[in-house]
């Protein structure tokens, strides 16, 4: 399967881009973290794989 055609069922299926599905994700996996470990928040956002704290706060905020 071509990467396009991919990226095309991905969407229909999702309702999301790839990389929107990937920032939900990491969205969902950062709420988790916060609920239950009351982690610090620039600990949460490295282990999910964010270096820039307003990247973080703009994406978490969006999705959320």
């Amino acid at each position: 399967m071509s990467s396009r055609n991919f990226i095309r069922i991905f969407k229909k299926a999702t309702m999301n881009t790839t990389s929107e599905y990937i920032q939900r994700v990491k969205v969902e996996a950062a709420k988790k973290s916060f609920e239950s470990h009351r982690e610090n928040i620039n600990k949460v956002m490295f282990n999910i794989g964010y270096s820039d704290p307003k990247a973080f706060r703009d994406i978490f905020r969006k999705y959320t």
